[in-house]
């Protein structure tokens, strides 16, 4: 039960992630990142897959979504997103 993003993270800048899960398809949606709630993120390197966290949260859900923050110190630099994997399992 994991999450993978594909693309690329120059210097200086940063991926995030938050993962929300719901029993219907209209919510509602809690964003969530690694330490279970709404002000933490997912952060890894691209291709490297990280481990989702918060199970009662997020077991017998039938729709997720995830949100991404992209963000740059170097205003030459920008990191991109090709694609999210989530893999997921009860």
């Amino acid at each position: 039960n994991t999450l993978l993003w594909k693309g690329t993270e120059p210097a200086n800048t940063n991926v995030q992630i938050q993962l929300a899960t719901s029993t219907s398809s209209t919510g509602p949606w809690s964003y969530l990142g690694s330490d279970c709630t709404g002000s933490t993120y997912y952060d890894t390197a691209p291709n490297t897959a990280i481990e989702i966290k918060c199970y009662s949260n997020h077991n017998n859900k039938r729709y997720f979504k995830y949100k991404v923050v992209l963000s740059t110190s170097d205003s030459a630099q920008t990191p991109t997103i090709t694609g999210v994997v989530v893999n997921y399992s009860q």
